[in-house]
């Protein structure tokens, strides 16, 4: 019988080439504990990572903090022989599809690696893909089991790192992971605004304009997925304050009535320098300082 669980549109957003990924379940997993630093490459705007699966690789997946899974190619799941375990129904901004659900066993990181982790499928030859040269997303099924800094100025991910006290950060957020992904309160005015923080993101995609009264819609454009394509509005920002910079005439895309409930939008995580993911303490450090 399908998983009735839902993959809410939002996770991997970049100019053009989208690909929406929640899932709201999820794939809980124990947190380890243990240090490595892992380089990235940088592939159209994104971060790419070299995985071993069960001993196999290493293969090329996006490092992509804004989706609640690991994501993988259909191809590569028959080459590594991998078993679905169930199906579920996956929300993209083209609609709803029935995936399957693989169990990876082990993968691996750089120093670093967790057991029982699942993924879910990704069709054969998906653009978002093919273009990076990539056969997966690796998702917060395994990158929350750990406490991880993600530096873009010199392209490395760390694992359980030291860092300074929370004061030594340009800002620390609360960060809400109740719907699998990760949930950054930024403050606007006397409310909070709920983003996603997204390392596959290219841009700020607003789901609504509520809190934010200084938008001004552009034009129109379409952003494609692994399952189709959509019609949505660019737009401009002001205004919005998030770290110490302050927005002015920010490039957003407003695609409504998506991603998790209750959230106002998507942050690119490429935004600022370096980040600290306290997954343990819920927090989130912009530009923190590493001993």
């Amino acid at each position: 019988m399908a998983n009735q669980s839902i993959l809410r549109a939002a996770g991997v957003v970049f100019t053009r080439f989208t690909l929406f990924v929640f899932v709201l379940s999820v794939f809980e997993g124990q947190m380890i504990s243990a240090q490595s630093r892992v380089p990235f490459e940088k592939s159209n705007g994104m971060a790419v990572v070299p995985v071993l699966i069960n001993g196999q690789g290493p293969f090329r997946f996006v490092l992509d903090t804004g989706s609640s899974a690991c994501l993988i190619d259909e191809s590569l799941a028959q080459e590594l022989k991998l078993q679905s375990s169930s199906k579920t129904r996956m929300m993209s901004a083209a609609g709803i599809s029935e995936v399957p659900v693989y169990g990876l066993g082990n993968l691996k990181l750089g120093g670093v690696e967790a057991l029982n982790v699942h993924a879910v499928s990704v069709p054969r030859n998906s653009e978002v893909l093919t273009s990076r040269k990539a056969r997966g997303f690796l998702g917060l099924s395994f990158l929350a089991r750990f406490n991880f800094l993600l530096n873009y100025k010199d392209q490395s991910i760390t694992f359980e790192p030291e860092v300074t006290e929370a004061s030594a950060s340009e800002a620390v957020y609360s960060v809400d992971r109740s719907q699998g992904v990760y949930v950054v309160l930024v403050p606007v005015g006397k409310e909070f605004a709920r983003f996603v923080l997204d390392s596959g993101a290219d841009d700020i995609m607003l789901f609504n304009t509520t809190h934010f009264p200084y938008v001004r819609a552009i034009s129109t454009s379409v952003v494609r997925t692994a399952f189709g394509e959509r019609h949505v509005i660019r737009a401009e920002i002001s205004g919005l304050r998030i770290g110490k910079r302050t927005l002015n005439k920010e490039k957003v895309t407003i695609l409504t009535g998506q991603g998790p409930e209750g959230c106002d939008g998507l942050l690119p995580a490429k935004m600022f320098s370096s980040l600290y993911f306290d997954n343990r303490g819920d927090r989130l450090m912009v530009n923190p300082e590493s001993r």
